[in-house]
């Protein structure tokens, strides 16, 4: 028997009312849509479909959070120096009189003055600890501020942090059916194609939304005027993850490289703030099942089964969960909490769907939302990049315990 492939079904009527080519036959399929559909979306599962209203093309995000309480030295400060130079901009994250203790030497300095955005006066040698010189790189933990009895008030660190700026997207599809491909009936389609058409691109737009969210850049279009032909466009996961980034240089992804990242994170928010979805395709998620597979695993006589599936890893700053996301690109993972995306729908801009005026006898279908995610909080999240995709060159793999 021969399957007319689904290109060609629309050629045939049905074969109780029509003619059907002597040497072809056919299957009878009601509905094609739970065949050829592809209707899982990770990442709309994750951050959720439920929008906000929001009545700003663009909108800006801070995030929304404490500075961070550590700096960095720029430069080695000699034992005998009352000045400490810093990276850029990190003396934002101090105040007049915060105490600083400088882990490699035990000593804590207090801060006299504050000159620019990247140098301030110190005074050395509080406590019993000797000054000593200062590593060029190393972090520092502002331990908070120590004001002498009667001096005027000093300003406190902004609490607004990094800011972006993402834009509202208009998601439309549209299809045009004549009445009669409407109301007639064909093998794919046994009641009304055109709420079979909007199923369909209700499908499509689930899948996209997930897209977008995961590989969307945020840009500014054409303001809205008539015939505008740059959209608005808005930024995704991928795009917004800046902060916290390591790149493997095509070397192996290691679990020490991920940890070391991780600490810096612990340092920076804390523990509790580090988001703990983790996200990668197939080839990473058995990359990262291999990271742990010379792990012994307790197993009783009567268990029956074994894989060498590791969705969640404990580690001392919390729980880390792997989430396959097959459309992540290969040698990358990112690592976030869902809950810092906020999708937005522009106001009025929710999913609608119905006809368009037409000048002919035809309609003329579609589906259309006005959309944006509100990333915050870029700190939380981390990119693991640029690690050896081959599985061949990690050991443990695919191996069960």
């Amino acid at each position: 028997m021969t399957v007319i492939g689904r290109e060609r079904m629309l050629q045939y009527s049905e074969s109780d009312s029509g003619h059907v080519a002597d040497d072809l036959q056919y299957y009878v399929v009601d509905d094609f849509q739970g065949i050829i559909a592809r209707t899982d979306s990770p990442m709309t599962e994750l951050i959720g479909s439920k929008t906000t209203e929001h009545n700003r093309i663009v909108y800006r995000q801070g995030e929304t959070d404490l500075p961070p309480r550590v700096v960095k030295v720029d430069g080695q400060v000699l034992a005998a120096s009352n000045t400490l130079v810093l990276d850029a901009n990190h003396t934002n994250r101090l105040q007049v009189n915060d105490q600083i203790y400088i882990g490699s030497t035990g000593e804590v300095v207090r801060v006299t003055g504050i000159t620019d955005t990247e140098t301030c006066t110190i005074d050395r040698s509080r406590g019993t600890v000797a000054a000593a010189n200062i590593p060029d790189d190393e972090v520092l933990k502002v331990i908070g501020p120590a004001t002498p009895e009667g001096s005027s008030a000093v300003l406190s660190p902004t609490s607004t942090g990094f800011t972006t700026t993402n834009y509202m997207q208009i998601f439309e599809y549209t299809f045009q059916l004549s009445h009669r491909a409407r109301v007639t009936k064909n093998y794919e389609f046994m009641n009304d194609r055109f709420r079979m058409e909007l199923k369909r691109l209700m499908t499509q737009a689930t899948i996209d939304w997930g897209l977008t969210a995961l590989f969307g850049v945020a840009n500014a279009g054409d303001g809205g005027s008539q015939g505008a032909d740059d959209a608005s466009s808005t930024g995704g996961l991928i795009e917004t993850t800046t902060t916290h980034r390591e790149d493997f240089s095509t070397g192996n992804l290691t679990f020490t490289g991920i940890m070391n990242r991780y600490e810096t994170m612990f340092e920076d928010v804390g523990a509790r703030k580090i988001g703990k979805t983790v996200v990668g395709n197939l080839n990473a998620k058995r990359i990262w099942n291999s990271l742990f597979n010379t792990l012994d695993r307790d197993r009783s006589s009567s268990q029956k089964s074994a894989g060498p599936i590791w969705d969640v890893y404990e580690t001392d700053v919390g729980e880390f969960k792997f989430r396959l996301m097959e459309d992540m690109p290969d040698g990358k993972i990112i690592s976030f909490d869902p809950k810092d995306c906020t999708p937005l729908h522009y106001t009025g801009g929710k999913w609608a769907t119905g006809v368009y005026a037409t000048d002919g006898w035809f309609e003329h279908g579609f589906l259309r939302g006005d959309f944006g995610f509100k990333w915050d909080n870029d700190r939380y999240r981390a990119m693991f990049y640029n690690f050896e995709t081959d599985v061949t060159q990690y050991s443990g793999m695919d191996i069960p315990n």
